[in-house]
């Protein structure tokens, strides 16, 4: 990379000859992308053993390879805060653990995933606790269809389980929502300020959270109206110039 400068990542991955990459750029039509990294762990009752520190598999079709943004990652890596993670006084393993989590992280933000998409039609947040509350308000709603049907005289007791359960999946949905929002804003957190891949996800944390249902609106002094008060005042001039009715003050 250009104005590239030396960062831990380069001690983390050279420091030990016995250090080793392991890959294999295709297999059946995917890309494979990195791999195992092995090297010696010390062990104060048997010596050093040769096991693996981290293991980062990830199995890419094609069409997301040629379209992730691998500059961006480059970035990503080196940008990041690598003092954070790589070092541990007793155990090594807790570091490869970390730096696992950052390589996923990194592949997470900037590799496109249809298994863990950010926005547009998916529902990421929509998890067990969603399809709980929302099977156990189809079973109340059936049961009181069937009661409504049969006229069964538990009729309105089964039409209040049905609304308390409604109420239920309304908030679970709700929580669900408010949960994926901050783990959103806690990666914003991790990644280092200012870098490409925090741009990234701000970006598409904006366009996904932040987004007026109505777009700005051209005036007829090419200005734009943004704000909600401002479309509403175009709109409103709009409307009575094009009144075919006659103005008056009462």
């Amino acid at each position: 990379m250009e104005d590239y400068t030396p960062s831990l990542l380069d001690l983390l991955l050279t420091s030990h000859s016995a250090v080793r990459m392991r890959g294999q750029r295709k297999i059946s039509g995917f890309c494979r992308c990195p791999s195992r990294l092995f090297g010696p762990l010390f062990d104060p009752g048997c010596g050093a053993t040769h096991a693996p520190l981290a293991v980062v598999l990830c199995r890419l079709p094609p069409c997301l390879a040629l379209s992730a943004d691998w500059d961006g990652m480059r970035s990503f890596f080196v940008s990041y805060l690598w003092e954070r993670v790589c070092f541990s006084p007793d155990d090594p393993r807790p570091v490869a653990d970390s730096v696992t989590d950052v390589v996923l992280q990194g592949m997470e933000l900037l590799i496109p995933s249809s298994v863990v998409p950010i926005g547009g039609r998916s529902q990421p947040w929509f998890g067990r606790s969603c399809k709980t509350a929302l099977r156990s308000k189809q079973e109340c709603y059936q049961a009181w269809a069937a009661a409504s049907e049969t006229r069964d005289f538990n009729t309105s007791m089964i039409k209040k389980k049905y609304n308390f359960a409604s109420r239920s999946f309304k908030r679970v949905i709700a929580k669900a929502k408010s949960e994926h929002v901050g783990r959103i804003g806690e990666k914003l957190v991790r990644l280092p300020s200012g870098s490409r891949a925090f741009w990234s996800l701000a970006k598409a944390a904006q366009g996904n959270f932040c987004k007026p249902s109505l777009p700005s609106l051209h005036g007829e002094d090419d200005s734009l109206a943004h704000a909600a008060k401002e479309k509403a005042d175009l709109l409103d001039s709009l409307f009575v110039s094009n009144s075919t009715r006659e103005h008056t003050n009462k």
